[in-house]
């Protein structure tokens, strides 16, 4: 019985399935420690900017200040 067992889990794999998994996953852990070690060496030699860290620009929408003795504060 455990012949038949064997047989049925082993049916439809090609030979190259098992090594082509593994150096998938191989190359997997390699990107990801690798984006780990690009992300703690930006952080150790200056920091990530973020973008929400920055500040908001200022729009320059065109007005300018009137002076003391004019009617509008903003024209």
């Amino acid at each position: 019985m455990a012949l038949a067992t064997a047989s049925i889990l082993q049916a439809g794999l090609p030979e190259f399935v098992p090594d082509l998994i593994g150096f998938a996953s191989t190359l997997v852990l390699v990107l990801m420690l690798a984006a780990i070690a690009g992300f703690v060496y930006r952080m150790l030699t200056g920091g990530v900017d973020w973008p929400e860290d920055e500040p908001e620009p200022e729009e320059d929408d065109g007005l300018r200040k009137g002076g003391s003795d004019d009617e509008w504060d903003y024209y």
